[in-house]
């Protein structure tokens, strides 16, 4: 038999080799064929009861429904090791970030009484000052006390955590283009009020009290937009996956009633837009819910382009991408942050651009901004990326024709101290007091860039 053997090997050597059925069975050859096409790593588990699981999990959190997230999170010690690592690794994301959206001290925002809380917003503890209000919300100053200022908060405890959809035909002003896709809730918008609100005090944080007052009182209009900044930020950090999304479907009226004097269109709005535009448009294949513009808008190229990626973000936004978007915005924070708060509004977006809080100071950034986001939107159209141009053409129709909508803010504002008192968010400004020659403003905030 062995001889046998040998008189094949021989004949097959001498007419070029083994046979290729023989040849694919070989372990040489095998090892070689594996180390060319490696193993795509498993991503579902194979069981119909664990993948359903894991599906429904998933669905609790992309929905915000922390009561039946937490009912089937029971089930993970059964789960763990039946999941595939893929699953494995979402789950453990989902159960640590869920506890940061709902925070132990989270029961107090829904108080019906003033309280004051622990509350934290970037890793640092402070006092949350809560009066219930009928106001959707609001941050105002009130005093000074133990060299540290003290702020309250407002907002309607009737409206966190409440399940009802949210409807455009409401009562509070607030309007978002095709809202109902995407399954908000009143308690959505509760949470991006409430993280909002306490993303006013990042400055408060950041500041020693003497630089916070000078930069209040002498750079009155920098600080109103660095506030709104920081508390939209905050919003889209420590909100939870909807609550993202609303936060930047929020904004899309007033990148259409532009008002560049207005602290929320600036530093809402038009600077957080501008800075997640720039990430996105950097990697677009990264963002596959993310839908571009498949014409470039003849004027204003960031905004509008900015108002067509908040408005046409796909319902089925990611867990990835939800991810990648929340990291995104802690590492910048994390990393730039308070240099944006040092050197007078000045944000260092991810694609080496720069942009200037005040509209007045960013006329030439903006004339770069709007040249480099062209050629970006220029490329992802020609490689077939982008949507298609009648889609973008139909929004500017709907934009030019569209009702026009009064901001909330406008009814507060409008209103007399006495129930009709204005909107609350600042005290009356007194007058500032002398500058010190000793006491160079360039010390609080840093020096004038060359």
């Amino acid at each position: 038999m062995k001889r046998g053997w040998m008189v094949i090997l021989a004949v097959c050597w001498a007419c070029g080799g083994l046979p290729a059925a023989w040849a694919a069975d070989a372990p040489e050859a095998k090892g070689k064929a594996d180390a060319k096409a490696p193993a795509k790593a498993k991503d579902r588990a194979g069981d119909p009861a664990v993948d359903a699981w894991y599906d429904r999990f998933l669905a609790a959190y992309r929905k915000a429904d922390w009561l039946e997230f937490r009912d089937l999170y029971k089930d993970w010690s059964k789960m763990r090791l039946k999941l595939s690592q893929p699953q494995r690794s979402d789950v453990i994301y989902m159960r640590k970030t869920a506890e940061e959206f709902r925070p132990a001290w989270w029961k107090y925002t829904r108080s019906t009484k003033n309280t004051s809380f622990k509350a934290r917003i970037w890793g640092r503890w402070f006092t949350a000052n809560y009066v219930p209000s009928e106001s959707l919300g609001q941050h105002q100053p009130v005093a000074i006390r133990n060299g540290r200022l003290l702020t309250v908060v407002q907002w309607r405890p009737t409206y966190v955590d409440n399940p009802k959809p949210f409807s455009n035909d409401n009562s509070f002003y607030v309007f978002i283009p095709e809202a109902k896709d995407y399954g908000f809730t009143i308690g959505t918008m509760a949470e991006v009020i409430i993280w909002h609100e306490l993303g006013h005090n990042y400055i408060c944080l950041n500041l020693p009290l003497r630089q916070l007052i000078r930069l209040h009182d002498e750079y009155s209009l920098l600080y109103m937009h660095l506030q709104e900044f920081y508390a939209d930020l905050t919003a889209l950090y420590h909100a939870s996956l909807p609550g993202r999304l609303f936060t930047m479907k929020l904004r899309l009226m007033s990148l259409v009633d532009y008002d560049e004097n207005d602290v929320h269109t600036r530093g809402c709005t038009h600077a957080v837009g501008a800075l997640l535009l720039a990430k996105m448009l950097s990697e677009p294949d990264q963002w596959p819910s993310v839908h571009f513009p498949g014409k470039v808008p003849k004027e204003d190229v960031e905004r509008y382009t900015i108002f067509y990626v908040y408005r046409h973000i796909d319902p089925g936004w990611t867990l990835a991408e939800d991810r990648r978007l929340r990291e995104f915005v802690n590492q910048w924070v994390r990393s730039k942050g308070e240099s944006a708060l040092r050197r007078k509004g000045r944000i260092s977006l991810p694609n080496g651009q720069t942009m200037m809080l005040l509209a007045g100071e960013d006329r030439e950034n903006q004339r770069k901004r709007d040249l480099w986001i062209k050629r970006k939107l220029e490329a992802i159209i020609a490689s077939g990326r982008a949507d298609k141009p009648d889609v973008f053409e139909k929004d500017m129709k709907d934009i030019e024709h569209r009702v026009r909508f009064v901001p909330v803010r406008k009814f507060r504002e409008d209103r007399d101290e006495d129930g009709r008192a204005s909107s609350g968010r600042r005290p009356k400004k007194k007058s500032p007091p002398p500058k010190r020659p000793d006491d160079d403003l360039d010390d609080v905030l840093g020096e004038e860039d060359k």
